[in-house]
């Protein structure tokens, strides 16, 4: 078994900080974005840095696939875009509700079934009771 040497670490190492640059590129564009087309008024770091150190990982993941399937350069544009991805992904599954959504999502897209992206249950949907009717609505809001 082979230890760890300088040469192994640096072979990881070296493409994760170059991985997370380009991503962390993709990631602060999104934000600008976002703030200059006013739908996200503040800039979260944090966000920003956990949404690209991830991407940065699942890149140094695929690139041994990635490169025997497509070239350097499109591997350099594919990071950008999984940082913008990653900024969004963050976004959605940062709370419980969203991650339900995305556990809901999946297990349709599992099922082969149709999977309608704009109207999702949430969590408290599920957990209610079926039995009971709908709530009527007041008299006096109908006036």
């Amino acid at each position: 078994m082979q230890g760890m040497n300088i040469d192994v670490f640096l072979s990881i190492a070296i493409p994760l900080s170059l991985y997370f640059l380009i991503t962390l590129a993709g990631s602060f564009v999104k934000d600008m974005y976002n703030s200059i087309r006013g739908t996200d008024t503040s800039f979260r770091l944090y966000r920003i840095l956990i949404g690209s150190l991830f991407s940065a990982f699942v890149m140094v993941g695929l690139e041994n696939w990635l490169l025997k399937h497509i070239g350097l350069k499109e591997i350099v544009v594919l990071a950008f875009f999984v940082g913008l991805l990653s900024f969004e992904l963050f976004e959605r599954l940062s709370n419980i509700d969203g991650l339900f959504k995305f556990y809901q999502t999946y297990q349709q897209i599992k099922r082969g079934e149709k999977v309608d992206l704009h109207d999702k249950p949430t969590l408290s949907d599920c957990t209610e009771n079926k039995d009971k009717p709908p709530p009527k609505e007041d008299e006096e809001k109908k006036k």
